[in-house]
């Protein structure tokens, strides 16, 4: 019991004496400019992402960009991509990516980035996001579906509908 008491003090002493620069001297991370979007449906806006290191330097690795709240999987209108139409998808080889984001539906979005390594234990990814937000365009009219030809009173009806916005 000693023993095992013993090894686990050792242990703490270790990780709590362990010098903080050494740990994060190599992290990395995202720039965003701006760091965040407001756009409507059918707008286009601009953004510059840039992948750094520790010291504040392009990390001289590129990255893949991407929307990553899209609703549903497979061919349907609202499959994953659809949310946002982002080009290009890719950095240069300095970890520099100007790009052009047009909104495609409304909702609470955000634009992922992800580094690409070669070998994970040389350089893991890095993951990061900016928010891009896309109010619901107001209502225009209201398409009422199958009305029923006669309506009564003390009666209950559904009925279908279908809401068309502005956009």
């Amino acid at each position: 019991m000693k023993k095992l008491l013993s090894i686990l003090l050792f242990s703490l002493v270790l990780t709590w004496a362990q010098d903080e620069s050494e740990t994060g001297k190599d992290s990395m991370h995202f720039a965003f400019e701006p760091n965040s979007l407001f756009l409507h449906v059918g707008e286009t806006g601009e953004v510059n992402i840039k992948l750094l290191n520790q010291d504040n330097e392009l990390a001289n690795i590129p990255f893949t960009i991407y929307s990553a709240t899209d609703p549903g999987v497979g061919p349907i209108p609202t499959w994953p991509g659809t949310s946002l139409n982002i080009s290009p998808r890719a950095s240069d080889s300095t970890g520099v990516a100007n790009i052009i984001v047009k909104a495609t539906r409304p909702g609470s979005l955000s634009l992922k980035v992800r580094s690409i390594s070669v070998s994970a234990y040389e350089s893991p990814s890095v993951i990061d996001e900016m928010k891009i937000t896309v109010p619901f365009p107001p209502v225009d009219h209201l398409v009422f579906n199958q009305t029923p030809g006669k309506l009564y009173t003390k009666t209950s009806t559904s009925f279908s509908v279908e809401v068309i916005d502005e956009a």
